[in-house]
């Protein structure tokens, strides 16, 4: 529970903001990618009611593609995702690995993230990476998460919903030194709630 709100908050206006111009009417269309770390506390569900208590003129349509430990290769492999790409309408599909693959086999969140937004581009969506936290034993971890994250994003032009920043206890900083993207890239990629995470 406690890291849902902290990924809401960095999803919602994410989601909502880019498409203000467009019909009030018109829903956006969300696919969640990933595994329990996004289904545990149905983070698709609470990004919708999020949404709605904004008050705002958009509403959020989301759908859950979802397995216990998996990984973007899992999903890629079974095909289903793809199908349901090329068979429905989406704004955003939120891309979440598999925890440790980050940190241990950053080439292949790269591979699957990249054949995965080829898909996504295709069906005429924008893809978002959900940057998921260390495990509470090894919080330094995190610098290898954001690194590999951002600098998957860098390459695919894809934003970055930094859920493993806002985990953070309030006072903690990653210093820039552990940091191996530009800080160009940093303020690119990601939405403007999370800047000032980090420090030099």
């Amino acid at each position: 529970m406690k890291h849902s709100l902290p990924l809401t908050l960095f999803l919602v206006p994410l989601l909502v903001s880019a498409h203000v111009l467009a019909s009030p009417a018109e829903a956006i269309h969300v696919l969640f990618v990933g595994n329990s770390y996004i289904y545990a506390d149905d983070i698709p569900w609470i990004t919708t009611r999020l949404a709605a208590s904004e008050g705002g003129p958009k509403m959020l349509e989301v759908e859950l593609i979802a397995l216990p430990g998996a990984t973007l290769q899992n999903h890629w492999e079974r095909g289903n995702v793809v199908r349901r790409l090329q068979s429905g309408h989406w704004n955003y599909v939120v891309l979440q690995e598999q925890s440790s693959v980050p940190i241990e086999s950053p080439e292949l969140l790269r591979k699957y993230a990249r054949l995965f937004d080829q898909e996504i581009k295709k069906a005429g969506a924008a893809t978002v990476l959900f940057l998921t936290w260390p495990r509470r034993q090894h919080p330094e971890n995190l610098a290898a998460l954001t690194n590999a994250y951002f600098a998957t994003a860098q390459e695919l032009g894809a934003v970055v919903a930094p859920v493993g920043m806002a985990w953070l206890p309030p006072a903690f900083c990653i210093p820039c030194s552990l940091i191996e993207v530009p800080s160009a890239c940093l303020e690119r990629f990601l939405p403007s709630e999370a800047k000032g995470f980090t420090q030099g």
